[in-house]
């Protein structure tokens, strides 16, 4: 009897392993039609108790309660359900006002979702990393993100959902609701129910297969196949990309700024044995930040994707070309993970132009080279616009400018002078004081420059001294006369 435990606790840990090396994924629902989700409300926000809260006639969905809430009034749809935890509290308070809740008609509007929008799922996966992420991993194939053949599905407990366009029809490997696995006739009678019309509408057709990936290579996802991918990929416009060369990816409605490792692969060749690199170097803080997926995409080749977590870390690249070398050296080699070839391929993205913050953004990234460009480019607008106010001034009334001679402590200014359309026919400017005073008494200022102190001179109707015109010109002043 014990030998008989042993076989099948051996058996069972053999088929777990087994299961867990063939890397398996699965598919979460994301979406549902929760009364406690605010996206489900028109105005964004939950029910307070002074509110009406309206289910539209027209809305056919299975509703999941909360265990207590309270408003003033419902209005229930024509066709729908309300599910109910155990022990819930339901008050209906009537109107009261009160400052907190003025009270005012809520409408519940949850979105039936489609099968085929990948937005809908979270994927888990071995051949993900990193492997748990509270967000979506960037580098998984669009094909990918939608339950393949192969794949575990679930819908999550204590909560209601509504799925609608499973055409063309599903093919997946288990099924998971509320915490129940469903066989195929379990799920056949649920699609017969009200209930199960109201989660899976127009009676789609989901094949449970039980086939778990058995193969050491992987196994191809089959949503590559046309009417699937078609299906899939009118969900996903191209957005406007970041980068000069995007690469085209298997599996991906669109190019991509990234880099990929494609492989052949030989006969001895194991997808856990491929992967082992994978784990040991993204757990090297470097490559902390990069997304990176690997799926098998034909009968002799797996492809690697890898993306940039945040727009500001440009090492995908780095990384993708370090397996490359160690693949590469390895193909001349032993041969040691059943390679044959590997091909490396990356956009430009984190060469010639830095991205902005997202991935989604039309706006286009501005280089190095560009941001230095363009602050010079500023300098020297202001730089001119400084120079026009200085030469426009120069030939205001009132408004001198001064020439500094270094070895006479003297400063000469040039005086605005009155517009000669101003004088009277035959009068002339009055000349200047010819009142001379001492360096002492005349020092205006000090030179906060040279550190010497200045003097000014009065001019005179006379020719200037050789020690007036003997002067060093202030390079401000001298660009701005050249100008002129």
């Amino acid at each position: 009897m014990t030998s008989k435990w042993l076989f099948s606790l051996a058996l069972v840990g053999f088929c777990c392993s087994l299961r867990l090396s063939m890397g398996h994924d699965a598919k979460i629902w994301a979406t549902n039609t929760n009364f406690n989700n605010p996206r489900n409300w028109r105005e964004g926000r939950l029910p307070c108790p002074n509110d009406r809260v309206i289910f539209p006639a027209s809305s056919s969905v299975l509703i999941f309660m909360p265990e207590s809430f309270s408003v003033s009034e419902v209005v229930l749809p024509i066709n729908g359900e309300l599910v109910f935890p155990k022990n819930a509290i339901f008050n209906l308070t009537g109107r009261t006002e009160t400052a907190s809740c003025p009270g005012q008609d809520v409408l519940f509007q949850p979105n039936v979702e489609s099968w085929y929008n990948p937005d809908n799922w979270n994927v888990t996966s071995e051949r993900m990393f990193p492997e748990t992420h509270p967000r979506r991993n960037k580098a998984v194939p669009h094909a990918y993100q939608v339950p393949c053949r192969w794949d575990r599905v679930q819908f999550p407990a204590q909560s209601s959902f509504s799925v609608q366009g499973i055409e063309p029809p599903v093919s997946i490997a288990s099924l998971q609701i509320n915490n129940r696995i469903y066989s195929q006739i379990d799920l056949d009678a649920l699609l017969s129910t009200p209930t199960g019309k109201l989660l899976f509408h127009n009676n789609p057709s989901i094949q449970i297969t039980n086939s778990l990936c058995t193969d050491p290579k992987g196994c191809i996802c089959g949503n590559e196949e046309d009417l699937i991918f078609s299906a899939i990929c009118k969900f996903k416009p191209c957005p406007n990309l970041m980068c000069l060369d995007p690469i085209e990816v298997a599996g991906h409605c669109c190019p991509i700024c990234g880099a990929k490792l494609t492989a052949k692969f030989d006969t001895d060749f194991k997808m856990q044995r491929f992967l082992e690199l994978h784990q040991n170097l993204h757990s090297n803080e470097l490559f902390d930040r990069v997304d990176s997926f690997t799926s098998r995409i034909s009968e002799n080749e797996v492809q690697t994707v890898f993306v940039d977590y945040t727009s500001t870390n440009f090492v995908a690249n780095k990384l993708a070309q370090l397996m490359n070398s160690i693949y590469k050296a390895d193909v001349n080699s032993i041969r040691s993970y059943g390679i044959s070839a590997i091909d490396f391929q990356k956009s430009v993205r984190f060469e010639s132009q830095p991205p902005t913050t997202d991935q989604h953004s039309s706006s286009s990234g501005m280089s190095p080279g560009g941001v230095a460009a363009l602050v010079i480019s500023i300098f020297i607008c202001l730089g001119l616009g400084a120079a026009l106010y200085v030469y426009r001034k120069r030939q205001l009334d009132g408004f001198s400018f001064a020439r500094f001679d270094l070895r006479s402590d003297k400063i000469e200014l040039e005086l605005g002078t009155t517009p000669h359309d101003e004088l009277e026919p035959g009068e002339t400017p009055p000349p200047p004081s010819a009142t001379s005073v001492s360096k002492d008494e005349s020092k205006g200022f000090d030179n906060p420059i040279y550190g010497t102190s200045v003097t000014s001179e009065a001019p005179s109707d006379t020719e200037e001294s050789t020690e007036t015109r003997d002067f060093v010109e202030n390079p401000m002043f001298q660009l701005f006369e050249d100008t002129q």
